[in-house]
This record gives C-alpha cells, sequence and structure tokens, in this order.
C-alpha cells in the first residue's frame, strides 16, 4: 500500500502536473503536495480539464467550417476585397459572440467566445485565400479553427500555472459603465447557460471558496449552481435579486453540509449592517451589476475590518488583441446584459480593497481576486503614510 501511495505521489508530481485544484477538493491532494502548494493535482480535475479542452476543439472546427461554409452568404460578391474583407469581419465577431454564448452551454460561455473571435478571423482568412476547391476552402477553415483553439488550450495551461502580480493591475481611471439592457432570464435558461462554466470552472471555486470564514455573504447566488463548491459547515448567506432563481436554487441549499440561507436581495443596496460578515464572494456576479462602484462600496460596508473578499470574475484582459475583440464582443454582450470587457480588479481596488493574490481560472479574463478590507491598523497606517 505504501509503495502505491509513493508511486501515485510521484506520478502526481510529474505527469502533467501543469493541472490543478485545490487540496481542499480531494483528500489524495494533500498526500503529493506539500503545505505550501495551496493547488494540489487530481485525477478528477484532470479527466474534467482533458474533456472540456477536447470540447474546445471540436467547437473550433465546427466555428472554422460554419464561418467558411457562409462567409459568401455574409458579404455581396461585388465589394472591393477590403472592403467586404472588413464587414465580414465585423459580421463575424457579432455572429460567434451570439454562437459562442449558446455554445457556451457546452463549454463554458467566455471559453467559446474568446477563441471563437480569433477562429472566425482565422476562417474568414482562409474563405478568401484563391485555393482551387470548395472542399479546401472549408478544410483550411476547419483546420484554423483547431489550431487556434487549441493555441488557446496551451496558453490556458500556462496560466494556470501564474501568479499574476497584483501590482501589474492599476487602479481603475473611471467608472465602470452598465449594460444597455438588464435580461431578467428564466432559472432553467440561467441553468443551461451556466452549467458547463460551472463545472469547468469549480477547481477555481473550490481553490478560491476554501478561504472562505465561518461568516459568510454570496453574493448573485443564481440558481444555486455554485454552492457544490463550497467548503462544509459554513454560515453562509446566499443573495439575488431574481426570485425565481432563489426558488430553483433551494434545494441546492438544503443540501449544504452547513448553514446556507437564501434572500432576495440587491448588492447595489444591502439590507445589512456595517461589518456584518467575516467573508464576502462573488462568482461571475460583477459583469451584470448595473452601478458596480455602488455595488463594491456596499461589500466593503458589510465586510468587517480584515475580512476577506473571494471574486471569481471575468474582466478585460491586459493583451491587447484580446482586449479589441473583448471590446468588439460587448457591443452584443450588453443587451444581453452583460459586460464582457469590465476593469473589475481597479475597480475593486478603488472601492478600498487590499488585492493579496490574483490567479488565472482561464487565461486573464476570468480571475481568481483574493483581497480582503484593510484592518484598522492598515487604514490607521494608511492615513499616516498620506498625511
Amino acid at each position: 500500500m505504501a509503495r502505491h501511495v509513493q508511486l501515485h505521489c510521484r506520478f502526481q508530481r510529474g505527469y502533467m502536473s501543469h493541472m490543478s485544484c485545490s487540496a481542499a477538493v480531494q483528500p489524495d491532494c494533500l498526500n503529493c503536495v506539500s503545505p505550501k502548494d495551496r493547488i494540489g493535482r487530481c485525477h478528477s480535475y484532470r479527466r474534467t480539464s482533458v474533456m472540456f479542452w477536447a470540447l474546445d476543439a471540436l467547437f473550433g472546427t465546427f466555428l472554422g467550417v460554419l464561418v467558411v461554409g457562409f462567409h459568401e452568404f455574409l458579404i455581396p460578391n461585388s465589394w472591393p476585397l477590403w472592403w467586404s474583407f472588413l464587414a465580414a469581419m465585423s459580421i463575424v465577431m457579432v455572429l460567434q459572440s451570439l454562437i459562442s454564448y449558446f455554445i457556451g452551454n457546452l463549454i463554458g460561455s467566455m471559453e467559446a467566445m474568446i477563441p471563437g473571435g480569433f477562429i472566425g478571423m482565422g476562417a474568414m482568412i482562409a474563405a478568401y485565400l484563391p485555393l482551387p476547391s470548395r472542399y479546401l476552402m472549408v478544410v483550411f477553415g476547419a483546420m484554423s479553427g483547431l489550431v487556434i483553439s487549441m493555441v488557446f488550450v496551451i496558453l490556458d495551461i500556462q496560466l494556470r500555472r501564474t501568479t499574476f502580480q497584483v501590482s501589474a493591475f492599476r487602479r481603475s481611471g473611471g467608472k465602470l459603465s452598465s449594460p444597455s439592457y438588464i435580461l431578467r432570464k428564466p432559472s432553467w435558461l440561467y441553468d443551461l447557460q451556466e452549467m458547463a462554466g460551472a463545472r469547468r470552472r469549480a477547481f477555481a471555486q473550490k481553490a478560491l471558496f476554501a478561504n472562505m470564514g465561518d461568516s459568510v455573504l454570496f453574493v448573485a447566488a443564481g440558481s444555486g449552481l455554485n454552492f457544490a463548491n463550497f467548503p462544509p459547515r459554513r454560515n453562509i448567506i446566499a443573495i439575488d435579486v431574481n426570485v425565481e432563481a432563489l426558488g430553483r436554487a433551494q434545494g441546492r441549499a438544503e443540501s449544504y453540509d452547513g448553514n446556507l440561507r437564501l434572500m432576495e436581495a440587491d448588492v447595489q443596496k444591502l439590507p445589512f449592517e456595517d461589518a456584518s460578515f467575516d467573508t464576502i464572494a462573488t462568482a461571475s456576479t460583477f459583469c451584470s451589476v448595473p452601478n458596480p462602484d455602488r455595488g463594491l462600496s456596499e461589500l466593503r460596508r458589510v465586510l468587517k475590518p480584515g475580512g476577506k473578499l473571494l471574486m471569481l470574475e471575468h474582466v478585460r484582459s491586459r493583451n491587447p488583441l484580446i482586449a479589441l475583440e473583448q471590446d468588439m464582443m460587448n457591443l452584443a454582450m450588453r443587451f444581453l446584459g452583460s459586460d464582457v470587457n469590465r476593469d473589475t480588479v481597479g475597480a475593486v481596488r478603488n472601492a478600498g480593497f487590499v488585492i493579496d493574490q490574483i490567479r488565472s481560472a482561464y487565461l486573464d479574463v476570468f480571475l481568481m481576486i483574493d483581497g480582503h478590507r484593510p484592518s484598522m491598523r492598515e487604514d490607521q497606517a494608511a492615513f499616516t503614510r498620506n498625511a
């Protein structure tokens, strides 16, 4: 038995060691990593990741074929080459955002949308190549989609091993904009659209939420898909503005191993006293809050001095190409009730929180933000420095 454990640990430290999940996820993770390594290596995480990466490849191939196959129906052939190419690219960016939004039911919304824009561009380039037959054009489109999707898989693998320098994220230069339209989705549709993303990002949630204290406020409970990733035996209040979603979340709340209470409330006007919680957690929340600055100010008010802020949020990438794509996608996504290019990290710092650690859940688009409200001693020290 000891020999088996030793070989198992050696396997985990070596083979595919870049794949990681919280050491709190499974006890066997603790057998193979040092106490300082808060990210364990688990077989179940490897299986889940490989499955989704394979789906990424299939999605890339499908989208490449789709764009190449229908490009001639998008733009009249009478247009000049450069005008038609630029127009086709703009149309593809908007269409792929909508397609990826619903394909995200299978692989996660952002994990489909971010590669999708580059796959659309690559497929359009293949469509304009002087190839001798339509068959070769489709093959080039499929290959471009497959190659680009695998490039993003490799980037995802590499960035999951990275802890970002907090100093690289500056304070936001201005207020965050509000979505053009707040879409009230039926709870069953929310379940359908978020189920794959919740499963795909479970490793990030478990790693982040393992740091929860005893008294927790969870913002934007939705239909409760995230409850399975909470550590046990906590006292949690989960809020949401959608009453229908809270009704759907009731069964999942009752199965939680601890005290989990649901409440209808708006993060922009929380019905709690000052310094009520020692931990506040969010998951894909501040992309759709109409006034995120107000919401973050409320979180700081109800969080105890020194209390933890744990956020899993998608943000505007620091990569200029991905950031440009997010800006273009946002033209469509804002009307679905979500801003995909917000500077949430900067807004968190503007709200007066201290960010301790930033890790990747997907590229630098989905981030695990681990921070805290400054203690009274920290506030006093900051006041003295600024005096």
